[in-house]
């Protein structure tokens, strides 16, 4: 039998997601909630905006932290009320940040 994923994982593969290095240039200039993850999916920190490239591009004030913890990918979802989906995601991913 194979091993279980923990639940979240579930959740993330079903989002979209860009390689964190590249997420200035990648994230849709949309509304929405992202979760920044390592290789293995470890949720690092889950966040919000109104324009998510914008956030990125502007020098997101958990970007350093995120890379010293090995973060790898961002995964996002699209929505117009991102700040109720951001309260849900840090329930579900619990994120080290």
């Amino acid at each position: 039998m194979a091993p279980r994923k923990p639940a979240f994982r579930s959740r993330l593969d079903a989002l979209e997601s860009v390689p964190f290095d590249e997420a200035d240039l990648q994230l849709p200039e949309e509304p929405g909630c992202y979760i920044v993850t390592t290789k293995q999916k470890i949720p690092l920190y889950v966040g919000q905006s109104m324009n998510m490239r914008r956030r990125w591009q502007q020098g997101h004030h958990q970007a350093l932290p995120c890379m010293r913890a090995g973060a790898k990918f961002i995964y996002y979802y699209v929505n117009n009320d991102p700040i109720e989906t951001e309260r849900e995601y840090i329930e579900v991913f619990n994120p080290y940040l």
